[in-house]
């Protein structure tokens, strides 16, 4: 992923402000290069890099090791075209908070494979990591139920099969 502005960066380094103190064996892993293009303002980035328990591995093509160690997932992005993460996330069980905008709100069913929340609240992304960081139960039902709605609906082959069919449509109608 990138690690810009626009993805929620400065959100979720408030959110993890919080959600440290308390959840003392908790991390945060950030995958992902900071970028120069819609930077994460400074203070933001030296806060990042400095508060505890906080991991920035860079960009990193291994991701399904990432996943496997996650117990939530977070994209607290502003903006998106259809975001291939959350599905991602899904396929390995992880529950997603991701916001209520265009392109997540197709990945993540609400309360059924993880929680939308309004972009830039810092409050509701917190409240939101807080309920699986604290419920175990919660995780592993929401983290299957993801995992059975991405083989059902998200599969390529489903994918390549839709976008073949309305190219065919589009074509019929030419």
């Amino acid at each position: 992923g990138r690690l810009v502005k626009d993805k929620g960066i400065v959100e979720l380094t408030r959110a993890w402000e919080r959600l440290h103190r308390e959840h003392p064996g908790a991390y945060l892993v950030c995958v992902g290069d900071f970028e120069e293009r819609d930077p994460v303002p400074h203070e933001i980035k030296v806060l990042l890099e400095s508060l505890p328990r906080t991991k920035l591995v860079g960009w990193r093509e291994d991701t399904p090791r990432y996943y496997a160690i996650m117990d939530v997932l977070t994209l607290p992005t502003y903006r998106e075209g259809f975001p291939n993460v959350p599905l991602e996330a899904a396929a390995m069980k992880v529950p997603v908070v991701a916001t209520r905008i265009p392109g997540c709100v197709d990945a993540v069913e609400e309360e059924v494979t993880g929680k939308l929340v309004p972009p830039r609240d810092v409050d509701a992304l917190t409240d939101a990591l807080d309920a699986y960081m604290r419920d175990e139960a919660l995780r592993e039902v929401t983290g299957e139920r993801a995992r059975a709605r991405v083989l059902e609906r998200f599969l390529p082959e489903q994918i390549f099969a839709g976008i073949d069919e309305v190219y065919r449509e589009l074509l019929r109608g030419k």
